[in-house]
């Protein structure tokens, strides 16, 4: 990973940039509103965040830094948490510091990092196991992805006993880390191709449906064309929608979309400037990146099998097909359509776990009772 220190204002307007058109596309979605991103104003977040890091320890740039960040506010029927990916919910910064994140170190029951530098801040929160951190580092302008497994664990490019043999210090690097604004490319890229699926629900927040759950799979799925947007492409009635005569295409999206790991390094001019080098993706990370994904051979991911994907779950096929026949990604997306939709099957698929779990429940009294009855 490159160590070149960068100018703090170039990793601030690097990261409200990329953050900022990653919300934006985000909050295009169901289950989200436009009114969820949160730009900090000219002076910068008035609340006490930025105070909080100060008096914990963390640096005078990484604190300022936080003042100028946006970030998402919780969307529909969450009052509580703002997804950033389905794996990480959204710090704000306009808010106190959390008493679980006040500390750069912690013990190793605690899952968190065991130690952050004064210059990496948290952006982003592991809500429950199986979640994972998203951590900024202020000085490199770079994202460490470091997940939340409930309790000590080796990424995947070290065994345990070399991981374990780290000092605390240092194992915060051992994660996953991309620059920022390829990490924003890369979460842009899984949204508008729908690697995972966000779907308003009422009981709980958001829910998740996955067309790819490991490296591998997910490689397979941006490498091939979109076959839903292949089948349609040609059909004005797909999109349903009156302005569709002053929508132009543009033929190179689907070539954006797809990020391959190469595609990740982000290449300058061929003289070589010295931000360029700067900005691109080192060795280490490519290799970091090819080692996880051949990682994923060996998952026992449900639906893995390589090359080729097995069909989706039914209810993944309908959510996604909602979003495709409302005309997502484009910009005449019918996102209250859509949200109508995906509402009902969410109603509809609660009411029948909910009826499920009565029944289970109501067997398991009577079969309860029947033994406590003498025959």
């Amino acid at each position: 990973m490159s160590t070149t220190t960068k100018d703090p204002q170039g990793v601030l307007q690097e990261a409200k940039d990329a953050m900022m058109e990653y919300y934006t596309l985000l909050c295009r979605m169901p289950h989200m509103k436009p009114e969820c991103l949160r730009v900090p104003p000219a002076e910068g977040w008035s609340g006490t965040h930025a105070d909080d890091l100060r008096k914990q320890g963390w640096s005078d740039q990484a604190a300022e830094i936080s003042r100028h960040l946006p970030f998402l506010a919780p969307g529909l029927y969450d009052a509580e948490h703002a997804w950033i990916t389905w794996s990480s919910t959204a710090v704000a910064f306009d808010q106190p510091v959390n008493d679980f994140y006040l500390s750069r170190t912690s013990t190793t029951d605690q899952p968190k990092p065991p130690y952050l530098p004064p210059h990496v801040i948290y952006i982003g929160q592991g809500y429950s196991e199986a979640k994972e951190y998203l951590l900024l580092d202020t000085e490199l302008g770079k994202i460490v992805s470091y997940p939340n497994y409930g309790g000590d664990f080796a990424p995947p490019n070290l065994t345990f006993d070399e991981y374990e043999a780290l000092a605390p210090e240092r194992k915060w690097k051992a994660h996953p880390t991309l620059p920022l604004k390829a990490f924003f490319e890369r979460a842009s890229t899984r949204l508008k191709r729908l690697v995972y699926i966000p779907v308003p629900c009422r009981r709980r927040g958001p829910s998740f449906h996955f067309r790819a759950e490991w490296p591998a799979e997910e490689a397979a799925l941006l490498a091939v064309e979109d076959e839903f947007d292949a089948e349609h492409e040609a059909n004005d009635d797909y999109f349903d929608n009156e302005n569709d005569d002053d929508y132009v295409d543009n033929e190179n999206d689907d070539e954006q979309d797809e990020i391959d790991l190469e595609d990740l390094r982000l290449s300058g001019d061929e003289d070589g400037g010295e931000d360029e080098a700067e900005d691109e993706v080192s060795d280490d990370e490519m290799e970091w990146l090819r080692h996880d994904a051949e990682q994923a051979e060996y998952q026992p991911a449900p639906r893995l099998e390589r090359p080729e994907l097995k069909p989706l779950p039914e209810k993944t096929k309908k959510v996604y097909e909602a979003y495709k026949q409302n005309g997502w990604p484009h910009d005449h997306f019918n996102v209250e359509k859509c949200r109508v939709e995906l509402t009902a099957l969410q109603d509809e698929w609660d009411r029948v776990q909910k009826a499920e779990m009565e029944a289970k429940s109501k067997n398991k009294k009577e079969d309860y009772v029947k033994r406590l009855t003498p025959e």
